[in-house]
């Protein structure tokens, strides 16, 4: 039988500007179930330009297993020092910044994709 979509579960991590927008804020870190939007506008992502993490979830067993997943990604992007990397002052600095941000990110993605985090 395939997997029913049955909501979503949403890491409200913002776009590296000090934490998850207040859109964002009260959904992030839990599964939201497709009943709890029937009442509420909107899908994930739940605005233009939304940075947050949205993994689809298929069972209540499911939501444990993505939310765990989440969290060894988070680690993961800890040890490579993902928040650490200077954000800069001049123009070829910000761009380095967003260089080395944006293949770190695609190296967790991967590594998502592959199970690498449970």
């Amino acid at each position: 039988m395939p997997d029913i979509l049955v909501g979503w579960f949403l890491e409200a991590n913002g776009s590296g500007k000090g934490g998850p927008c207040p859109i964002c804020l009260p959904w992030g870190g839990r599964t939201a179930f497709l009943s709890e939007f029937a009442a509420n506008p909107g899908l994930p992502p739940l605005h233009w330009n939304c940075y947050c993490d949205v993994l689809p979830v298929t069972s209540e067993d499911n939501a444990k297993d993505v939310q765990d997943a989440v969290e060894a990604q988070n680690d993961w992007l800890d040890s490579q020092g993902f928040n650490d990397i200077p954000r800069g002052e001049t123009a070829t600095e910000k761009l380095d910044f967003v260089r080395r941000r944006t293949d770190l990110l695609r190296q967790a993605a991967d590594k998502m994709r592959n199970g690498d985090f449970g």
